[in-house]
C-alpha cells in the first residue's frame, strides 16, 4: 500500500477497496442502520447468531464516492454484511466534514485532490470497522485551482496518474530529455509526440522511453517491465474502449504468445489535467527481446497500404517489394528478407506457396491477425498499421498488431460503420487471401476462426471484458468527456458528422455493435 501527502495535509491511501452499499455523491441512500438481516451458519442452517459469519458481522461502509474539488461528497453509512449495529462513528474526519452517525457530508477544497479512505466503526454487541473510499479529483477548470503534487497525486478516481513534463521543444521526430512521475516515483525519460492523423489532435499522444535500470511497471494492471511505452490519446473514441479492447482480444487469442500490454491511465501535462489515455507496449526491438527474441532482428512497420503483399498498388507496379514498409530494427539498408517474403506471397505458384509459407511466417499469428481485424472490422489495420518481425534463429516472421481507432463500429474518422460491414481485406492483404483460398491452409484458417468465435470473440465474452473495465474507467471517462466533448464535435477531421453521441450513448452503441457482429460473423463461419 502506497501513501503520500496531498492537499491540506491529509494522508491519502492509494490501494482500491471493494465496498458494497449503493450510494452516489449528493444523494442519501435509504437508511440501512436499523435493517437487521438474519444470517446463516456455514452449514446452511438458519440462526440469528452473528458470530457464525467470518470476518465480522456488520462490515460498516458505503459505495465509493467520486467528486471534483469543490463538489459535495455525501453518503449514508450502513452495515454491508449480514448483521446490524447500534451506532456508527468516524474517528478521523477531514477538516470541514460532518458525520451525524449516519450521514457523512464534506465539500473538499481546491487543494484536497486525492484518495481518502475514511474509517467507519460500528458499535453494538459485535463491534466492527470498515472503510469508505472518497475519490476527489482535481478541479482543472476552476480558475483558482491549486496544482496537484506529482509526487503524491498517484491515482485519480481509481486510475493511476501519469505526470509528464513536456518541454516546449518537444516534437514528433527527436526524443527530448524530461521527467515523468508515476506512483510516487520520478523517472528520467525521453519523450516525443506520436501519431499520424492523431498528431493533429488537440489532445496529443506520446512515446515515452525509460532507462534500462528503471523500467515502467504496474503490477495492478499486469503491465510489466517496459523500457518504452506509448501513451495514446483517446480523443477519437468517446467510448474510450476500442484500442484497449482490440489489444486485449489479440493477447487473449493465445496467452502463450507475445501479448501487447495495455492499461488505462489519467495524464497530467506540466501540472495540468489532460484526460484519460490508454498506455500500451511500444513495438520495437526491446519489445521482442522481452518476449525472448533477438533485439536486433529485422522489424518492419507497415505504414501505408502499399504493404499489401501484391506486386502492384492501385493498378500500378510498385517500385520495390518493400514499398509501404519502414524498417524499425536491424540493418537499415537491408530489406532483403521482407522483399523475399512479399515476392514469394505475390508471385509463387499455388503449390509452392502452400508448401513454403509455413517456413516463412508463423501461420497461426497471421490467422489471428486476420481474425482480429475481420471481427472488429479494423479496416485500417489489416495491411498497414502492423508490425512484422523476423526471428533470425528460425527465419520466421511474427506479427504484432497496431492502431485500432478504426474498429468496432467506427472508421478512423469516427464515422459509423455497421456490424454487417463485409470488408474481406483481400485488397489490402494478399497474404490473407492466399492463405484463405489455399486448399491446405484455408481449412486451417476457417477452423481457427470458428474456434475463436466460440471463445475469445463470443459476444458474451467480449461484452464481459467491456463491462469489467467500464466499471473501472467510467468516472474518468465522464470527466474526460466533460473536458473534450466540444473539441471532439468541432474537430475538422470529421466535420460532416451530425450523429453525435455522448460517452454513455457511445458505450451503448459499442455494446450493441458487438452483439450484432457476433451474429453476423456466425453467418459466415457457422
Amino acid at each position: 500500500m502506497r501513501t503520500g501527502r496531498a492537499g491540506a495535509g491529509w494522508v491519502w491511501q492509494t490501494a482500491p477497496m471493494l465496498l458494497l452499499l449503493a450510494c452516489t455523491s449528493g444523494k442519501v441512500a435509504p437508511d440501512p442502520v436499523t435493517d437487521s438481516v438474519e444470517t446463516e451458519t456455514l452449514d446452511g442452517s438458519d440462526t440469528g447468531d452473528p458470530e457464525t459469519l467470518p470476518g465480522g458481522t456488520c462490515d460498516p461502509g458505503a459505495d465509493p464516492v467520486y467528486v471534483d474539488e469543490g463538489e459535495e461528497a455525501s453518503f449514508v453509512v450502513g452495515c454491508t454484511g449480514g448483521g446490524s449495529a447500534d451506532s456508527f462513528s468516524m474517528p478521523d474526519l477531514p477538516p470541514g466534514a460532518t458525520f451525524d452517525g449516519r450521514l457523512f457530508t464534506w465539500t473538499p477544497g481546491l487543494s484536497d485532490a486525492g484518495h481518502l479512505e475514511l474509517v467507519v466503526d460500528s458499535s453494538g454487541e459485535y463491534s466492527d470497522a470498515g472503510v469508505v473510499d472518497v475519490w476527489v479529483a482535481d478541479a482543472w477548470s476552476d480558475p483558482d485551482n491549486v496544482e496537484v503534487d506529482p509526487a503524491t497525486y498517484e491515482e485519480e478516481l481509481g486510475l493511476p496518474v501519469l505526470h509528464l513534463e513536456v518541454p516546449p521543444d518537444t516534437n514528433d521526430t527527436t526524443d527530448v530529455a524530461t521527467t515523468l512521475w508515476y506512483r510516487g516515483e520520478s523517472y528520467d525519460i525521453e519523450l516525443k509526440y506520436r501519431g499520424a492523423a492523431s498528431a493533429y489532435y488537440p489532445k496529443r499522444s506520446y512515446t515515452v522511453s525509460f532507462p534500462s535500470d528503471h523500467e515502467f511497471d504496474d503490477g495492478d494492471w499486469d503491465f510489466e517491465n517496459r523500457r518504452k511505452i506509448t501513451v495514446t490519446s483517446l480523443f477519437d473514441d468517446n467510448s474510450y474502449l476500442r484500442q484497449w479492447l482490440c489489444y486485449q482480444l489479440w493477447s487473449a487469442a493465445d496467452p502463450k504468445r507475445h501479448d501487447v500490454q495495455s492499461m488505462f491511465a489519467v495524464v497530467y501535462v506540466n501540472g495540468a489535467y489532460v484526460g484519460l489515455y490508454v498506455v500500451t507496449d511500444h513495438i520495437d526491438g526491446e519489445y521482442w527481446e522481452d518476449h525472448g527474441y533477438d533485439e536486433d532482428g529485422s522489424l518492419y512497420k507497415a505504414v501505408d497500404h502499399r504493404a499489401n503483399f501484391y506486386s502492384t498498388y492501385n493498378g500500378y507496379a510498385k517500385s520495390s517489394w518493400h514499398d509501404g514498409y519502414e524498417k524499425q530494427e536491424g540493418d537499415p539498408e537491408d530489406f532483403s528478407d521482407i522483399d523475399e517474403l512479399v515476392q514469394f506471397v505475390a508471385e509463387s505458384p499455388d503449390d509452392t506457396f502452400s508448401d513454403g509459407i509455413a517456413s516463412r511466417v508463423v501461420v497461426d499469428e497471421i490467422a489471428d491477425w486476420w481474425i482480429l481485424v475481420r471481427w472488429t472490422e479494423a479496416d485500417d489495420s489489416g495491411g498497414k498499421n502492423a508490425y512484422l518481425y523476423r526471428d533470425a534463429t528460425t527465419g520466421l516472421f511474427h506479427h504484432a498488431p497496431w492502431d485500432f481507432n478504426h474498429s468496432l463500429g467506427q472508421t478512423w474518422q469516427t464515422e459509423r460503420e455497421g456490424a454487417d460491414t463485409n470488408y474481406d481485406f483481400y485488397w489490402s492483404n494478399n497474404l490473407f487471401y492466399r492463405l484463405i483460398v489455399d486448399p491446405v491452409w484455408g481449412p486451417v484458417m476457417a477452423d481457427r476462426m470458428r474456434e475463436q468465435l466460440d471463445g475469445v470473440y463470443a459476444p458474451d465474452a467480449v461484452l464481459a471484458r467491456i463491462d469489467d473495465v467500464q466499471d473501472v474507467i467510467e468516472p474518468s471517462a465522464e470527466r474526460d468527456w466533460e473536458k473534450w466533448q466540444d473539441s471532439y464535435r468541432s474537430y475538422g477531421g470529421w466535420y460532416w458528422r451530425t450523429d453525435w453521441t455522448t460517452h454513455d450513448e457511445e458505450v451503448a452503441y459499442l455494446r450493441a455493435w458487438v452483439e450484432a457482429r457476433g451474429g453476423y460473423m456466425d453467418t459466415w463461419f457457422p
